[in-house]
C-alpha cells in the first residue's frame, strides 16, 4: 500500500504525528497528537507530489461535508488545511475495526448486524436532511468503535446536492460492487444511490456474499450486472427462514431509484419493525 519508505513527518500544522495508521494511492493517514486540546486524533492527507486537483477537490469535499453534519454515528471533522504543500484533514481518532473486517470474522449476530445497518441508516438520514449525499457506502467505510459506537467514514466522494451537478467521472469513483445502477451510468443521482449501496452491505452482512462479483475477475462483468442483472436471491438458511429481510434488502436494491425506499429512515424503520415482529425466529437463529 503506498510508499512504505516514506519518512514520517515530525508534525503536520499544529499536529504532532506518531505513527502511520494506513498507506493508499491518495496518501496517508496518522495517528497525531493535538498538543492545543491536548488529544489525540487522525490526519488525512494528500501526497504533496499528486498534482491532480480532482484529488484536492475530493479533500476538500470531504473537509466540507463533513462540517455540516453533526451526529454520534459520523465521523467528526476537527478542521482542514494545508501545511508545507501537503493538504490534511484532522478528524477524530477512531479505535476499533471497520466493517469489512469485522466481516471476515463472521462473529456478528443477527441482531448486530441489523443495528449497524439501522445506525448507518440514522447517520444517512441526517446527511441527507443536510442535502449531502455520501456515494461511497460500503463495509470498509463503516468503523465498528471499541465502545460499540458505529461511525459512518470517508465522505471524499460526497456531493452537496444544491451546489453541484454530477459528471460520469465523479460517478465512477465509487467502489463498482456497491454503487447504484444510476451512478454507474453516470446519470444524476441523489439521496437513493446511498439507499442502494446500504441495500447491497445489508446483502452482504446477510448473505456472506457480495450479490455481484467479476466474471475472471473483470470489474466490467460486475458494473453490466449491477445495470442490468437482477442480484441472484441470497439462498441461505437465515432468508429461507426470515423471507422479510430479503424483501426488505431487495427493494433497497432495486435498479430503478423509484421503486427504492425514498429516504434512509423509511428503510430502517422497516428493518426495526422487522426485527420487533420476528423476535421468536430470530432467537433460535
Amino acid at each position: 500500500m503506498g510508499r512504505p519508505n516514506t519518512p514520517l513527518p515530525e508534525t503536520i500544522g499544529r499536529f504532532q504525528i506518531q505513527e502511520v495508521l494506513g498507506r493508499g494511492g491518495m496518501g496517508e493517514v496518522y495517528k497525531a497528537f493535538d498538543p492545543t486540546l491536548q488529544r489525540i486524533i487522525a490526519v488525512k492527507t494528500v501526497r504533496p507530489d499528486i498534482d491532480r486537483p480532482e484529488y484536492l477537490e475530493r479533500m476538500m469535499r470531504e473537509a466540507q461535508a463533513c462540517a455540516r453534519l453533526s451526529h454520534p454515528n459520523i465521523v467528526t471533522v476537527f478542521e482542514a488545511g494545508q501545511d508545507k504543500g501537503v493538504v490534511y484533514i484532522a478528524m477524530e481518532y477512531l479505535q476499533g475495526k471497520n466493517l469489512a473486517e469485522v466481516l471476515e470474522t463472521r462473529s456478528l449476530s443477527f441482531e448486530e448486524r441489523i443495528r449497524i445497518l439501522s445506525k448507518v441508516l440514522e447517520a444517512l438520514h441526517h446527511a441527507h436532511d443536510l442535502n449531502v449525499v455520501h456515494r461511497d457506502i460500503k463495509p470498509s467505510n463503516i468503523h465498528l468503535c471499541s465502545d460499540g459506537t458505529i461511525k459512518l467514514m470517508d465522505f471524499g466522494l460526497a456531493r452537496v446536492l444544491v451546489a453541484d451537478t454530477l459528471t460520469a467521472s465523479g460517478n465512477v469513483l465509487g467502489t463498482p460492487h456497491y454503487a447504484s445502477p444510476e451512478q454507474l451510468k453516470g446519470e444524476s443521482v441523489d439521496r437513493r444511490t446511498d439507499i442502494y449501496s446500504t441495500g447491497v452491505m445489508a446483502y452482504e452482512m446477510l448473505a456472506g456474499r457480495r450479490p455481484f462479483e467479476p466474471d475472471n475477475e473483470s470489474i466490467s462483468s460486475v458494473i453490466l450486472k449491477v445495470i442490468q442483472q437482477p442480484a441472484a436471491p441470497m439462498d441461505t438458511d437465515l432468508s429461507r427462514m426470515l423471507p422479510e429481510i430479503e424483501s426488505i434488502v431487495s427493494r433497497a436494491m432495486a435498479k430503478a431509484p423509484a421503486e427504492r425506499y425514498q429516504s434512509a429512515d423509511d428503510m430502517r424503520r422497516a428493518l426495526v419493525n422487522f426485527l420487533e415482529q420476528s423476535k421468536a425466529r430470530i432467537t433460535a437463529i
